[in-house]
């Protein structure tokens, strides 16, 4: 049976310090620390996340709409203005329409390029 899972956005942030919560007009409700350092500390929270975030893969993603449609896939992402800070993750949807994201470093980072 699937049954809606309530967590509190500060739990959420300490749990997965990578993730990106959209809400379902795309606005982000609540982001994990780690990826708020990686956003060099700008609020983040009430901003358009298509705005902020570049997806690169796959492509075409655009609106809240379009990744909607992409659920479950594999995603590449970077911070809009900041094409070398790629991440990846998946994004699935929450209860109230819109859509979680988590998200890693890609292996650039391990590899130093």
């Amino acid at each position: 049976m699937d049954m809606p899972l309530m967590v509190n956005p500060g739990d959420l942030a300490r749990l997965m310090t990578m993730h990106l919560a959209l809400s379902a007009d795309g606005r982000i409700i609540s982001h994990g620390a780690t990826l708020g350092k990686v956003f060099q500390g700008q609020p983040l929270v009430g901003e358009d996340a298509f705005s902020a975030i570049r997806f690169r893969r796959p492509g075409g993603i655009q609106t809240m709409a379009d990744l909607l449609q992409k659920r479950g896939q594999r995603l590449q992402l970077h911070p809009a203005g900041c094409p070398m800070d790629v991440l990846r993750g998946l994004a699935v949807p929450l209860a109230n329409g819109g859509l979680l994201l988590n998200l890693s470093f890609g292996i650039n980072v391990i590899e130093g390029t």
